[in-house]
């Protein structure tokens, strides 16, 4: 999984690709409350 995750981070800008999972994990966390 990890292997996977750092193949896809390598493909993408590091910096959009950090910050589109980060709100991505952010909303899902507020759409659960």
């Amino acid at each position: 999984m990890k292997s996977i995750e750092k193949h896809m981070c390598e493909d993408k800008d590091d910096g959009a690709y950090v910050q589109q999972r980060m709100e991505s994990e952010t909303w899902q966390k507020e759409k659960n409350n």
